[in-house]
């Protein structure tokens, strides 16, 4: 490889999760008045709202980031948009905030809260997820279920 291909600069590099996401309606309006205006919604920083499934807003000025719009389509039957979000970090209910590593699906048990933390069932089988009582487990409740009854995706830093 030579030296030049080594310069940084020319588009995102690093770790990030490619995320299919719904816009808040406070972001939706926001993407309306962008397309009218002819402005491009590329680019513009979300965070993750944890509001409905996959949810995420406009973060206010000064606020951290979550990622960014990296693809719009415009979803007629619903009146929405289904974002292509570049997701790099998620804050959990504790304020905890954490690189987003990968999202891992699993079945779960009990009551779950978008935001907590999950933790494995402590039941007699370990394979299910719930609800986390304690803080800092690094993770956090991103989709509950998807894609069926009783199913969780979780977010993990």
């Amino acid at each position: 490889m030579s030296r030049s291909m080594l310069v940084a600069g020319g588009g995102d590099r690093g770790h990030f999760l490619e995320l299919k996401c719904v816009p808040t309606s406070t972001l939706k309006g926001e993407i309306d008045d962008f397309i009218a205006a002819g402005t491009t919604v590329i680019g513009k920083f979300v965070s993750l709202s944890f509001g409905a499934n996959y949810e995420v807003d406009s973060p206010a000025a000064g606020a951290q980031v979550d990622g960014k719009i990296h693809a719009v389509k415009e979803d007629k039957v619903n009146d929405t948009y289904e974002l292509t979000c570049r997701i790099w970090s998620f804050t959990d209910d504790q304020s905890n905030r954490y690189p987003a590593i990968c999202i891992v699906q699993g079945p779960y048990s009990g009551t779950l809260v978008r935001r907590n933390t999950a933790e494995c069932y402590s039941g007699s089988t370990f394979y299910q997820f719930s609800d986390g009582d304690t803080t800092a487990r690094g993770n956090a409740v991103i989709a509950i279920d998807v894609p069926a009854s009783g199913y969780c995706d979780v977010i993990m830093g």
